[in-house]
């Protein structure tokens, strides 16, 4: 690489490299909000809370979410990379995000 080369991505390559936080801390907001609360008080509702009261251990939840999250980063860098428009990079973002929304209330679902 020259002197002159950049190495750059997307903006919604840059939403893959930080999704997991991203789609955790937005859809907690979203349900505090739709239940009332202020989106700032504390709760157990965050994705290592679930899978901790799954029955996982800690250690357990940081392997599983830590996965979760480079999977997500990789998935954008490989889309960036084999040269997907940003728009579709972006409507498969919102997508997966949408999916995870529905696998964690589904996860809460089957605490309740």
């Amino acid at each position: 690489m020259t002197n002159n080369e950049k190495v750059s991505f997307s903006a919604a390559t840059a939403l893959w490299l930080i999704a997991f936080p991203l789609m955790d801390m937005a859809r907690v907001i979203v349900d505090r909000a739709l239940r009332g609360h202020s989106p700032l008080k504390a709760d157990r509702t965050h994705l290592h809370h679930i899978v901790l009261q799954c029955g996982d251990t800690k250690q357990a939840a940081l392997l599983k979410i830590s996965t979760l999250s480079a999977f997500f980063a990789v998935t954008g860098i490989a889309m960036h990379v084999s040269g997907f428009q940003e728009v579709t990079i972006f409507l498969t973002f919102l997508a997966a995000f949408a999916l995870y929304t529905v696998r964690v209330r589904h996860l809460q679902k089957k605490l309740a």
